[in-house]
This record gives C-alpha cells, sequence and structure tokens, in this order.
C-alpha cells in the first residue's frame, strides 16, 4: 500500500463509528509495519553509503599514493558519483520513512479521535433532539420572529 493510499483511511465517517472502529487496528498495523520496513530500507541504504564511501576512498588512495591529504581525499569522495548516487537513495529512503512515521503517528490519533466520536455518539451527540442553541442561532431564530411579526403587522395595517 502506498503513503497516499494510507491517508485516505485517515478519513473517519462519523456515521459509520463501528466500522471504523473494527478496522482501526488492521490500518494501524498496517502503516506500522510499512514504517518498520521503510526504516530498515533506510538503514540499509545508509549502511551501502558507508560502505561505497569505503570502497572509493580505497581507490583514490591506491591511485594517488602519498600525494593526496585526508581533506582532499574526503574532498574526491563526496564528489564521486557512486557517493552522490548512494546519498541520493539514503535521502530518498530516509524521507520515505519519516513520511511512513509521521502517517503511523497520525493513525494513533485517528485511534484518539475514533474514542472520542464514541463518546459523542453515546451522549447523542448526533442526535437532533440534542442540538443545543448557541449565540448564532438564538439571533437567527430573534431575526427570523421579528421579520414574521413585521409581515404581520404590515398584512393587518393593509386590510
Amino acid at each position: 500500500m502506498k503513503i497516499d493510499e494510507f491517508k485516505k483511511y485517515l478519513i473517519i465517517d462519523k456515521h459509520q463509528l463501528d466500522d471504523e472502529i473494527v478496522k482501526q487496528a488492521q490500518l494501524f498495523y498496517t502503516v506500522a509495519e510499512a514504517h518498520a520496513e521503510a526504516v530498515a530500507e533506510r538503514d540499509a541504504a545508509k549502511e551501502l553509503l558507508a560502505e561505497a564511501d569505503a570502497i572509493i576512498d580505497r581507490d583514490l588512495r591506491k591511485k594517488a599514493g602519498e600525494k593526496l591529504t585526508e581533506p582532499a581525499i574526503k574532498h574526491r569522495v563526496q564528489m564521486d558519483t557512486r557517493h552522490v548516487q548512494a546519498t541520493n537513495q539514503y535521502f530518498d529512503a530516509k524521507l520515505k520513512a519519516e513520511k511512513l512515521n509521521a502517517l503511523r503517528e497520525a493513525f494513533k490519533d485517528r485511534s484518539f479521535m475514533l474514542r472520542e466520536l464514541a463518546g459523542l455518539f453515546q451522549t447523542s451527540y448526533y442526535d437532533a433532539s440534542t442540538l443545543k442553541p448557541t449565540g448564532a442561532t438564538d439571533h437567527a431564530v430573534y431575526e427570523a420572529q421579528r421579520r414574521r411579526i413585521a409581515a404581520d403587522r404590515e398584512r393587518r395595517s393593509g386590510q
């Protein structure tokens, strides 16, 4: 499963909380497993980078003999295409691991949100009969009643 596919599963359908709760553990496990694999790939890429650097260093020392200083060898290692390629692979693997770590954390948060939404459901928060007025709704009702009264007055005075 790709990261973009995982992101779709972060969305919670509050009208299907039972299904969302049932699939949460499996989703979290799948993301955590993908994260673990990405971390392993990142660590392997880091080792390959170190190995490439060691081979490049050895090759440079064989060719140069005693002529190159340590900073010069280090600079040439950094400029070698094998080093650049291995570094890019490492950074790609690192980015993927970080994204999957963020996704794993988001799925942890999703678990907490499901718990909160289930609590709201238990308190009948989503029932229409439990809607509580707010300042905005009180004002809207007041304005609607004012217009109705004004229309009634106008109709009576026009008769």
